[in-house]
């Protein structure tokens, strides 16, 4: 349909979940209507960002802890890419890696924030979410590769508190 009153819809790793069904917090429907533009998106909120962020930052020393420099590890953005598309060439699909690790093969990394209440059943039981196994494995079907690596950071309750008290008092400030 080719009209004003609709938009391109775009395709990241987090709507095909959603579209899979595998959102507990919104429907099919209701994402449909959110990537056409008929129906707003809510913000992420800023305690998820600021919780994904820190987790990023240990993901990154923990990497470069384990392979002690035998491999070089990119890191990415959305910002950093055009209209944030890591993958402009796989319309209407969209995204883009956490990390990227160099190696023999190239490995895509996921990188997943959690809090300490999910880490036996993630980290020692091994069930790992559906949702998030789909986003990795859409991100390395993106990028081309066979398989990828998925890394949890899990955040104590006395940190996850202190993180959403910061936030939702607007006490904190995030430079660049």
């Amino acid at each position: 349909v080719n009209t004003k009153a609709l938009k391109t819809p775009n395709i990241s790793s987090h709507t095909l979940v959603d579209l899979v069904g595998l959102n507990r917090y919104s429907s099919v429907g209701k994402t449909l209507l959110t990537m056409f533009g008929l129906a707003e998106r809510k913000p992420i909120p800023l305690y998820q960002t600021v919780k994904g962020q820190i987790v990023e930052e240990f993901a990154t020393q923990y990497l470069e802890e384990l392979y002690g420099g035998r491999y070089n590890i990119e890191s990415f953005t959305l910002e950093q890419f055009p209209r944030f598309n890591q993958f402009p060439d796989q319309v209407p699909f969209s995204g883009a890696l956490d990390k990227l690790i160099h190696g023999d093969t190239k490995l895509p990394v996921e990188i997943k924030s959690k809090e300490m209440k999910d880490h036996k059943r993630i980290a020692i039981d091994r069930n790992y979410p559906k949702d998030q196994v789909i986003q990795g494995a859409n991100q390395a079907y993106m990028y081309g590769a066979e398989k990828f690596m998925m890394l949890y950071g899990f955040l104590s309750p006395e940190i996850s508190n202190i993180l959403k008290q910061l936030t939702e008092n607007d006490l904190w400030i995030w430079g660049k």
